[in-house]
């Protein structure tokens, strides 16, 4: 399947003409993605990146991040946002630490692109109007 990436605009114009029933956020790497799919191609939109950055950057800027705590309350993470990325700093010591953190600022960013996608034309339920 062909993949096109798309700009906001082009996006909403997509789904008003496909639908939103395929609509989802997708991840690939370290990027962001709502998608939509006809069955022949899919159609993107860049939400957002994560990159990993050094601790002094993260801490160099005026604007202080925020903390990723794990189940057991300790930092694992300093994340900030800044535009369409997500900067990120790892605080971990072993490997299933660095695993853990890893997954949590996933999952960060995966919210993150949730309150950043766009607001698609409602589509009318096809079985409420046949009724």
């Amino acid at each position: 399947m062909e993949t096109k990436r798309l700009s906001k605009t082009e996006f909403v114009e997509v789904a008003k003409a496909i639908g939103t029933a395929t609509y989802q956020i997708v991840s690939n790497g370290n990027d962001w993605f709502e998608q939509l799919s006809d069955g022949k191609t899919v159609y993107q939109h860049k939400l957002l990146t994560i990159k990993s950055v050094k601790s002094d950057t993260l801490f160099g800027d005026h604007q202080e991040p925020s903390r990723i705590k794990d189940a057991t309350g300790r930092t694992c993470a300093f994340v900030q946002e800044s535009g369409s990325f997500v900067y990120y700093c790892l605080v971990p010591i072993t490997k299933r630490e660095k695993a853990i953190a890893e997954r949590l600022v996933r999952l960060y960013a995966r919210c993150v692109a949730l309150k950043r996608t766009t607001p698609l034309p409602h589509q009318p339920n096809e079985i409420a109007l046949a009724a």
